[in-house]
C-alpha cells in the first residue's frame, strides 16, 4: 500500500495523537479537565465588606484560578488572587487546570451581603435605690460594665470609675438625687438613684 500518511491532526493540550499503522489514521487520546462546578450564583454573608474574597467561594475541585472576566479566563491572563474583595452583582470565572492545560470557564455570580449581628440590650438594675453607702449596678445577660459615672443634678461629675467593679461606694455623698452613666462595649444607659 502506497500514499501519503494524514496531516496529523491539531490536537487540544490535554491530547496526544499517535498515528495508527492498521487504520492509517490518527488516533487522538486525552481528557479535557473538568469544568469547576458548584452554584452560579452564591450568597455570601460576611460582618463587613472587605471579608467577602473570592476565598468564600465554593466550587469543585477547590483549587481554581479565578478571572474577573471571561476574556481572561479564555487567555488565561490576568488571574485574580484568593483574597480578592468581592463585588457585589459581580461575576467571577473559575478555571481548572490540568498542568498548563485549562478547564472551560465556569461562571459564579456574588450576592455580597452584611452581616447585621444581633443586638443585644445592655440595661441595668440599680440597688438599693434609695441607696446609703454603696449602690450595686446589674447588668442584663452579664455584659461587663466599662465606665460607670455619676452626676449631681447640676450636671457635675462626682465620681468616674473605670473598674469593672459593678458596685459604687456613694457613702460620702450629699443626700440627694443623681444620675448615672454605665457604658459596656460602646452602649450606654442613664438612670438616676437617690442617695439618703
Amino acid at each position: 500500500m502506497t500514499g501519503t500518511q494524514p496531516t496529523q491532526p491539531v490536537t487540544a493540550c490535554y491530547e496526544t495523537a499517535t498515528f495508527n499503522n492498521t487504520t492509517c489514521n490518527w488516533d487522538v487520546t486525552g481528557t479535557a479537565p473538568a469544568t469547576p462546578a458548584g452554584q452560579a450564583l452564591q450568597n455570601v454573608t460576611v460582618p463587613n465588606a472587605p471579608n467577602a474574597t473570592l476565598a468564600n467561594l465554593s466550587v469543585s475541585p477547590s483549587n481554581v484560578t479565578w478571572y474577573a472576566n471571561l476574556a481572561d479566563a479564555l487567555a488565561g491572563t490576568n488571574a485574580l488572587q484568593n483574597t480578592t474583595e468581592l463585588t457585589n452583582g459581580a461575576t467571577y470565572y473559575a478555571v481548572n487546570y490540568a498542568g498548563t492545560c485549562p478547564s472551560t470557564p465556569f461562571a459564579v455570580t456574588v450576592n455580597v451581603t452584611l452581616k447585621t449581628d444581633t443586638f443585644v440590650a445592655f440595661t441595668v438594675r440599680l440597688f438599693p435605690n434609695p441607696a446609703s453607702s454603696v449602690l450595686y449596678l446589674q447588668t442584663t445577660n452579664n455584659l461587663e460594665v466599662d465606665t460607670i459615672t455619676i452626676y449631681d443634678m447640676m450636671g457635675k461629675t462626682i465620681l468616674t470609675q473605670t473598674s469593672k467593679n459593678t458596685q459604687v461606694d456613694v457613702a460620702n455623698f450629699a443626700n440627694g438625687i443623681y444620675v448615672i452613666e454605665a457604658m459596656s462595649e460602646g452602649q450606654k444607659f442613664i438612670g438616676k438613684f437617690v442617695k439618703e
